[in-house]
């Protein structure tokens, strides 16, 4: 489709409408050409309603891909993560800049997956629920598959966290 596209002199967003299939990328085609926002309001009020459950857990992952292995259980190109950041929102509104930020940063270039496990599994406590969000929930959702195979021993945990994602 893509040499299709270019063979055909269309190479801006706004010229190729008519190749578009799926929702969201006509969504995102029509707010590009019509310099508008979207909102979907029904989604939004279910969330709201019925999808997110206190406490939420902002979390994002950072990782690094490689052509070879870094460590033991990698295969190639698989996003190696090295850090997590995590705001806890306690209730409505209430999350302290600092207190509710927790962490993990992989201090050199050593495998500290385990350790950013077991710190992730106890900083995002779901024994009394709690939903985790996130912006890219085929990333995260990814990592942690991909975390609990290569640690089985945190596979039920870690696929408990995959269980509780919301995607923003």
């Amino acid at each position: 489709l893509y040499y299709h596209l270019l063979n055909s002199k269309h190479y801006l967003m706004s010229d190729c409408r008519e190749y578009l299939t799926k929702k969201i990328n006509i969504v995102q085609h029509d707010c590009f050409v019509k310099n508008q926002q979207y909102f979907d309001k029904a989604r939004i009020a279910y969330a709201l309603k019925s999808a997110l459950k206190y406490p939420l857990y902002h979390l994002d992952f950072e990782s690094y891909n490689s052509p070879l292995p870094r460590f033991r259980g990698e295969k190639p190109y698989i996003q190696s993560v090295f850090q997590y950041s995590l705001h806890v929102e306690r209730a409505p509104g209430v999350c302290d800049i600092e207190k509710d930020h927790l962490e993990y940063l992989s201090p050199d270039h050593e495998d500290r997956r385990e350790e950013l496990i077991v710190k992730m599994i106890k900083d995002i406590d779901l024994s009394n629920g709690g939903t985790v969000i996130v912006y890219n929930e085929a990333f995260e959702k990814s990592r942690l598959r991909e975390l609990s195979e290569i640690f089985p021993k945190y596979k039920d945990e870690l696929l408990n966290i995959r269980d509780h994602v919301f995607d923003l």
